[in-house]
């Protein structure tokens, strides 16, 4: 809905190796695909760690006000954030790995495998990792819909490569064949 309908999204990702690959994959692909989309990243000392209300606030003043935010790794535990964002009419999709606390927050979308009840069955993915779940499950949305494919998420999967290894997650066998297929 955010292609077709034009809608500005912005990205915000962690500020680790991790987070930087992840947001660095979903940019590369939402951009090729036509998106309105920029990136932010947060200053630790300024903003604090996942989607605080600080954030929050600053995304809401940039001169071009996303209509969405779309976090990557990092979000799971960040309530009052998406509660900012919410009031804001700024709507928020989370994309994360880290584990989700009990009581989620109120987001349009939470793309995480360790939340409960989620059958994906790498639970040691990284955030680039499940970034790169979603910008492949947008190619293959967009193939469905014959619309012009102007990416491959195959050749995202060097990012993912760099951020799985740097954020020294379990090396299962779904972590394998993805830096092994990155590393190539």
């Amino acid at each position: 809905d955010c292609l077709v309908q034009e809608k500005r999204v912005l990205i915000i990702c962690d500020y680790d190796c991790d987070g930087a690959t992840a947001g660095a994959i979903l940019l590369a692909a939402f951009r090729s695909c036509g998106m309105n989309v920029d990136i932010l990243v947060p200053d630790r000392k300024k903003h604090g760690y996942g989607l605080t209300e600080s954030i929050v606030k600053e995304a809401s003043e940039l001169s071009v006000r996303p209509e969405y935010i779309i976090t990557v790794d990092a979000g799971i535990s960040s309530i009052d954030g998406v509660n900012l964002a919410n009031q804001l009419g700024i709507n928020v999709l989370i994309t994360d790995h880290h584990a989700a606390p009990e009581v989620l927050p109120n987001a349009q979308l939470i793309v995480n495998p360790n939340q409960p009840d989620c059958a994906f069955e790498s639970k040691s993915i990284a955030g680039c990792g499940v970034a790169w779940y979603v910008a492949k499950a947008l190619a293959d949305e967009l193939s469905d819909r014959d619309y012009e494919m102007r990416y491959d998420p195959v050749k995202l999967l060097q990012f993912l490569a760099i951020g799985t290894v740097a954020d020294v997650v379990a090396l299962d066998r779904n972590n394998r064949i993805l830096v092994n297929e990155g590393l190539r």
